[in-house]
């Protein structure tokens, strides 16, 4: 089966559980029952443990963290569901764990028969090969945000005292590989409903925008020595230098017809001004769900393809690039995305001559002063196929996700009386 490239997705989400145990009031909840024995749902053969439901109960119980504005959060809390719908923080982790549960059986039942004929077939050795990588990968983010001592068995350790045994945690992890595995049997390259490249670009061209700018300041810093320190304080720059960032931001402006011109311009105004560090900021986004400034996305909407103009703000001016979208498509077609604009193969080639003579280059600084290097940054989307697809086919899957659930539910056996054993006070900070 094709490698499935969700597990950091996993990683995330499966964080929730070992924050919970850390920072809970550390319960050690007793089941009455093993392990192996006790079940929150049954369909036909299919067991859900009942560890598993609590594992999915104190996902839900974070989440139900994120939504909810007041301190001191309890069951009893209100806050808004997916459906924006008021509930309170039990009835919402209640029913998300159901839904967990409900959607790793249906994922597992439909699996093996919407992968069958696809590329992405699978055996129980790719499943307990995916559980390994997350571990892996669970191992690199802890170690990445500074955490030590973490291993599968630490994490075993940390959830088994919530009654979240081995076996429960690592079907937790198989949950998103089945799901997965469904998604591109349906959707991906050779799947049933497959998505062509034409496709997505229409989808990508249609939703996303690429822009740039360059902003200039009109604050500087001033420093003022005192008898026992030195105090820095932000001062206006002078109206001469506003007037002449203005009409640099205009010329830019002016001579921009491509990608390709308005980083020559930008160019241009790093040497002037000696600005060694590349100072425009690309984005590929939505505007909708854009963060930038109003005056930025304002311009940006006001261009057409290709075009520049400049943008004067209370603190600054910006000169704002608009892209023509359908130039930033290549990441459908390839591995990893890039998307190249002012880079080329003689810029390559002169950063690997640099390179290989650096020794070289270092001697020759001892006896003349280097000559400043400007370069632009090389510009990506940062987007990539498989991100876009899930993207694109969300609400789709959703839908499909609904159905299959729906299909099993009738013949889902609750067992009420175990379930009933745990509640969101468990979790609760003491």
């Amino acid at each position: 089966m094709k490698k499935i490239t969700k597990i950091v997705s996993v990683v995330l989400a499966l964080l929730m559980l070992g924050a919970v145990a850390g920072c809970s009031n550390s319960k050690t909840i007793s089941l009455g029952t093993s392990m192996e024995n006790a079940w929150a749902y049954r369909y036909q053969d299919m067991e859900v443990p009942i560890g598993l439901y609590l594992n999915y109960m104190s996902i839900a119980y974070q989440d139900a963290s994120s939504k909810y504005e007041g301190e001191g959060m309890t069951g009893d809390s209100k806050i808004k569901d997916n459906d924006d719908k008021e509930v309170t923080v039990s009835e919402y982790v209640k029913s998300e764990a159901k839904r967990y549960c409900m959607e790793y059986i249906a994922y597992q039942m439909d699996a093996k028969n919407v992968v069958e004929g696809t590329d992405y077939a699978y055996t129980a050795e790719d499943v307990e090969k995916y559980v390994d990588d997350y571990f892996s990968q669970m191992e690199s983010m802890y170690a990445m945000y500074g955490y030590t001592g973490y291993s599968r068995d630490s994490m075993y350790s940390s959830v088994e005292g919530m009654g979240v045994s081995k076996q429960s945690y690592d079907a937790s992890i198989a949950y998103e590989y089945y799901k997965d595995a469904i998604f591109k049997g349906l959707y991906a390259s050779g799947g049933k409903q497959e998505v062509s490249n034409d496709e997505l670009e229409k989808y990508f061209t249609e939703s996303y925008t690429h822009y740039r700018y360059v902003f200039a300041s009109y604050k500087t810093t001033e420093t003022v020595e005192g008898a026992d320190t030195d105090t820095t304080t932000e001062v206006d720059i002078s109206d001469e230098l506003k007037k002449e960032y203005k009409e640099v931001f205009e010329g830019i402006a002016k001579s921009t017809e491509s990608a390709e011109s308005f980083g020559n311009g930008v160019l241009d105004y790093m040497k002037k001004y000696e600005i060694t560090s590349d100072p425009t900021v690309a984005r590929t986004e939505k505007l909708d769900s854009s963060s930038a400034d109003e005056a930025i996305l304002s311009a940006v909407k006001e261009l057409g393809d290709n075009k520049a103009k400049v943008v004067e703000a209370e603190d600054g001016i910006y000169v704002v690039f608009k892209g023509d979208i359908k130039e930033y498509v290549d990441f459908l077609t390839i591995e990893m995305p890039t998307i190249e604009t002012e880079t080329t193969d003689d810029t390559a080639d002169e950063t690997a001559d640099t390179t290989e003579n650096a020794d070289t280059a270092d001697t020759e600084a001892d006896d003349a002063e280097a000559e400043p290097e400007y370069k632009l940054n090389e510009v990506t989307s940062g987007m990539n196929r498989d991100t876009l697809l899930y993207e694109y086919k969300d609400e789709d899957f959703k839908a499909y996700t609904a159905d299959i659930v729906a299909k099993i539910s009738g013949d889902v056996t609750s067992n009420d009386k175990e379930i009933s054993k745990y509640d969101v006070s468990m979790f609760v900070a003491e």
